[in-house]
């Protein structure tokens, strides 16, 4: 079970992370172009672990 909340944390991690950056640069990262992918990939990675048990 610990392995998804690290998961979850190192996902929201890279969001946070990308997000920090954008308001350091002012400028579209990464994150805020692809957010809808990152987003819905997060959902299905954390739908297929909580299968997983």
């Amino acid at each position: 079970m610990m392995f998804i909340f690290r998961g979850i944390g190192s996902f929201l991690g890279l969001v946070g992370s990308g997000v920090a950056v954008d308001k350091i640069t002012k400028q579209e990262t990464f994150f805020e172009k692809h957010k809808e992918v990152l987003i819905v990939s997060g959902l299905v990675i954390l739908f297929l672990l909580l299968n997983k048990k």
